[in-house]
């Protein structure tokens, strides 16, 4: 029973008082302890890289989360299972309200890669967040409201329309916000009640929705300043740039390195919204070859370079189009011979492009390495060359902005991780 209790302190952030309920009546739960300590520390925004991903890097997945829906699970199960992997953290940011709805945005000045929020679900079911009558995510997010009084919390912080959303302390990650009533209330959704949660708010991974209350708070750009990751259930947010005090923070609910065009019908059929990011805000006025798929790279560079377009070809907005057409320059690159001054080029303006684009992103870091091993094996350069050493450079900071600070005995196990997935004859899935 005191085991069972100090996991509902620390699964409710008291860990200070998990830590004396530990002392005064388990001295000698040392596992339990370390777990209720690593967490407490991870709640400061103190994750230490091996922790994160040592098992990736290891070769070995995370397993997804606890199921205590059978009633002997927690009396089965290790106390020390039954806590999250990572604790939950908010960085500097915070919700504003706006007439639109909610955003999130920073506190003071970010610089790249550094840690905004990490968040572990509060539901995750198998199948899409909309579908028909008896489809998972509508099911197990109605009987966690109905059992839960956070989930329940979280529903009513999540549902409305802007006139009436409530704010959100997000350092409150256990959602103990001032939102009307007992907050120890639960609450019974209705059908449409839980599928607008879900498909507003949900995000698809591997074939699961998953919702991360606080996560959504954060809106979508097609060029966003933030880049999630996830690690096993839990999603880490960090700035891909540096990012002002006061700017918005925003991240791709899904791959950006597509056509205007296509990114519009993502947007509307998938999360119901149409996109106004500075990219799309461009992109919308563009001539058709720019807007869509089908163009061949010399189709699309003849249009950026066309005086009438007013577009810089040496520009952002050159940058943010071709990245959209990534997947033909990429066509393109692999067509030409691998070590030759053209192909060098031809990297560096993809990578330019998805840099504008969608920077810290895992595209990113594959291109990144795919540059640098090219720079190294090209002839009368090698590994000692300039070209060599800003590549190995530039890689480097692309990883560092996903990841987070690497500690250098680590950086080879990550790169050869990296270069797994872009030698994949498949999708080439991040090690994590």
């Amino acid at each position: 029973a005191s085991e069972l209790r100090v996991v509902a302190l620390a699964g409710s952030r008291r860990f200070v008082e998990a830590l004396r309920e530990l002392e005064q009546h388990l001295p000698g739960a040392a596992d339990l302890r370390a777990a209720v300590e690593r967490l407490h520390r991870q709640s400061q925004g103190n994750f230490e890289f091996l922790e994160v991903y040592g098992d990736g890097l290891a070769g070995r997945r995370r397993g997804g989360m606890t199921n205590l829906a059978s009633g002997s699970a927690a009396a089965t199960a290790p106390a020390v299972e039954l806590l999250p992997d990572f604790a939950d953290f908010a960085g500097p940011v915070e919700v504003w309200r706006t007439e639109a709805g909610r955003m999130l945005k920073t506190t003071r000045a970010v610089r790249a890669g550094e840690l905004l929020m990490v968040e572990w679900p509060l539901v995750r079911s198998v199948g899409p967040a909309e579908g028909g009558a008896d489809y998972p995510f509508r099911l197990a997010f109605q009987r966690a409201c109905s059992s839960s009084p956070r989930a329940a919390r979280a529903s009513r912080l999540l549902a409305g329309g802007a006139a009436v959303l409530p704010m959100v302390d997000l350092p409150d990650m256990g959602w103990k916000a001032d939102v009307g009533g007992d907050s120890g209330d639960v609450v019974e959704l209705d059908d449409e009640q839980a599928d607008g949660i879900g498909w507003r708010n949900c995000f698809n991974s591997f074939g699961c929705s998953v919702l991360y209350p606080a996560i959504a708070m954060t809106n979508h750009s097609c060029c966003p300043n933030a880049t999630t990751i996830a690690v096993g259930d839990t999603n880490f947010i960090r700035a891909n740039k540096s990012i002002p005090v006061g700017e918005e923070v925003c991240i791709s609910y899904f791959d950006v390195l597509k056509p205007y065009e296509q990114r519009q019908e993502m947007t509307s059929k998938g999360f119901h919204f149409e996109c106004g990011c500075p990219r799309c805000t461009l992109e919308k006025t563009l001539p058709e070859v720019l807007r869509r798929e089908g163009g061949t790279v010399d189709d699309i560079e003849a249009a950026i370079n066309d005086p009438s377009s007013g577009i810089d070809p040496a520009g952002r907005g050159a940058a943010w189009i071709r990245g959209g057409h990534a997947k033909v320059y990429k066509e393109k690159l692999e067509a030409i011979f691998p070590f030759s001054p053209e192909a060098s080029q031809q990297r560096t303006r993809l990578l330019r492009a998805i840099e504008a684009t969608d920077p810290g992103s895992f595209t990113h870091c594959k291109f990144a390495l795919l540059d640098w091993l090219g720079e190294r094996a090209a002839p009368g350069a090698g590994p000692q060359g300039e070209a060599t050493r800003r590549s190995m450079q530039y890689t480097d900071l692309v990883h560092q902005t996903r990841y987070g600070p690497v500690p250098p005995k680590n950086v080879v196990d990550l790169l050869k991780c990296t270069q797994a997935a872009l030698e994949s004859a498949g999708v080439g899935e991040e090690f994590c």
